[in-house]
């Protein structure tokens, strides 16, 4: 997050996953535990500087020994022993306020950049869909001047 176009911070796009449904979605791995949240938020700043505005950038990231299932119409189970965290921007048409090459980025949109939501396999996802990304949103996820907030609901 102090910059957000380090060289060692790439996005690039997997031919491993390449799923119409997670289309500007990015996913990681060993999340909590590496405590990887600010990476990841800047990771989808990234993207969305290269998707623009008007299309919703997405992220899905998985704790060790858990992953998210994807059935063909979208529907979602976790399965494993750890938590899933699901993130998307919450206004498509806002970017973020400053983001530069060796500048701190800021994402934070009066606090609401990045709505989260997490959930295990205890949680019952039914009607809930990549399709519509319509989670009981907890909260919010923001980043002022390179510093990682979490604002829950």
């Amino acid at each position: 997050m102090a910059n957000p176009f380090d060289e060692r911070l790439t996005v690039r796009k997997s031919s491993l996953i390449n799923h119409p449904l997670l289309k500007n979605t990015i996913t990681d791995q060993h999340f909590s535990e590496r405590s990887r949240e600010g990476r990841l938020v800047a990771f989808m700043a990234r993207l969305k500087s290269q998707v623009g505005e008007n299309q919703s950038v997405r992220a899905i990231a998985v704790d060790e020994r858990t992953a998210v299932l994807i059935d063909k119409d979208g529907g979602l189970t976790i399965a494993g022993e750890n938590q899933a965290v699901f993130l998307e921007e919450n206004d498509a048409l806002l970017s973020p306020e400053s983001m530069s090459s060796g500048n701190p980025l800021t994402w934070d949109l009066n606090g609401e950049a990045v709505r989260f939501f997490s959930g295990s396999s205890s949680v019952d996802f039914s009607g809930k869909s990549l399709t519509e990304w319509n989670f009981g949103w907890l909260g919010f996820w923001a980043v002022q001047d390179g510093e990682f907030k979490v604002y829950l609901n």
